[in-house]
């Protein structure tokens, strides 16, 4: 049994941004140590970014 491919892309309840990532407040835990606490970023649609730190 088959299911026929959907037409088209899939639609999208969030509005257009000019932003391809947009990131408020991240907070991450492991256990009871944190290893961010309140990072926010945004960045563009059409940009290549790369981070680089100790584990590469």
């Amino acid at each position: 049994m088959s299911t026929p491919a959907a037409n088209g892309p899939a639609a999208s309840t969030f509005p257009e941004s000019k932003y391809a990532i947009d990131v408020h407040g991240l907070v991450k835990r492991f256990g009871e140590k944190t290893a961010v606490n309140g990072v926010s970023i945004q960045m563009p649609r059409g940009q290549v970014w790369g981070f680089l730190g100790p584990n590469g």
